[in-house]
């Protein structure tokens, strides 16, 4: 956040977050003096933000596009539009799902459940197959010289603890979510193998 040159100590950020939660632990970081400077929180929503016009030289929103309905982004770019000084900056961080993968997961399983995912409406899956768009929502609330580019993300075995606790919390939740769906019964088979840790088939032991 703040530590980052562009802030620097003379600089002041504001950071919102939907979830009591997030806003709460920032409060706590902030009281313990991680930052350069004042960051001051609150509990709010993206698409009606509580700022004044032109109040920001820049505007950094990290994995928040992806829970939104068209709609509701759209609402969220305008709403940064808004706050934004004249010649001010959007940066916005998300996911591009097209091209991820669990390896040693059959792909065609993963597409099927995405599939499935998406046409139950499951924001989570619709948000981040949306990555690659994200520039013509910009464009299309105002922005000017938008650019775009992709980072992959690779993690290989063996994981940090911290990226197994990652994977397995995402296949828990893939196959959790599997079961809700009208799958054919070798797919659900294959997703309760791969999110039960005491299968021999679990996916953090491949």
């Amino acid at each position: 956040m703040c530590s980052t040159p562009a802030a620097g100590a003379a600089g002041v950020i504001s950071a919102i977050d939907l979830a009591p939660e997030n806003a709460a632990q920032v409060a706590v970081r902030t009281a313990a003096g991680e930052f350069l400077c004042p960051v001051e929180v609150r509990t709010g929503d993206v698409t009606a933000l509580p700022y004044a016009d032109a109040a920001f030289d820049a505007v950094w929103s990290a994995n928040v596009t992806q829970y939104l309905p068209d709609a509701a982004l759209c609402a969220m770019l305008c709403e940064a539009r808004r706050v934004l000084k004249p010649g001010g900056r959007l940066a916005l961080k998300e996911t591009e799902d097209s091209a991820f993968r669990l390896h040693p997961l059959p792909p065609l399983l993963l597409w099927r459940l995405f599939d499935a995912l998406a046409q139950a409406g499951e924001m989570t899956i619709i948000g981040g197959l949306r990555g690659l768009y994200l520039p013509q929502f910009v464009g299309q609330a105002g922005f000017v010289q938008v650019q775009c580019s992709v980072t992959t993300i690779e993690r290989w075995a063996p994981l940090r603890p911290v990226e197994t606790a990652l994977v397995a919390e995402l296949v828990a939740w893939l196959a959790d979510k599997a079961e809700t769906l009208a799958l054919p019964d070798g797919d659900l088979a294959q997703w309760r193998t791969l999110a039960d840790p005491a299968a021999p088939g679990y996916l953090l032991r491949q």
